[in-house]
């Protein structure tokens, strides 16, 4: 039950939407995750849209600050002489990284493959403007 929708006096509008949201699918099983994305994806597209924009720029940012890291360790004195190329590997973890989920439920390749291109656009641009070999 949850108060303000299923019981007591009706909450429910355009400001408390998110926090309705939340609570619903705090009450999800894993299974059911996907199912809820899916409808999403159909019947709310304009808000699918939104989550895509959303996530690709935390994507976008998170490859601005890995090309940063990069940066400093390549110029730092205590720089290592095996340090060359890193490898990074994208995870998405805790209970705010679920809207990373939205595009994986319905298109799983597609979803992996716009985050990669998104993270790597900031360090590819940084790499031709700036480190010209």
């Amino acid at each position: 039950m949850i108060e303000g929708i299923t019981k007591g006096e009706p909450r429910f509008d355009e400001n408390t939407a998110p926090y309705y949201f939340e609570q619903l699918v705090d009450r999800l099983e894993n299974e059911e995750y996907n199912k809820i994305y899916d409808a999403l994806s159909l019947k709310c597209q304009d808000l699918f849209a939104v989550n895509l924009y959303v996530t690709g720029a935390i994507m976008f940012y998170a490859g601005q600050v890995a090309k940063k890291c990069k940066i400093e360790l390549d110029r730092s004195e205590q720089k290592h002489d095996s340090w060359g190329k890193p490898r990074v590997k994208i995870v998405f973890t805790g209970k705010g990284s679920r809207i990373m989920d939205w595009f994986a439920a319905v298109n799983p390749q597609a979803n992996k493959q716009y985050f990669e291109d998104l993270f790597m656009s900031f360090t590819n641009f940084i790499t031709r403007r700036f480190y010209r070999t």
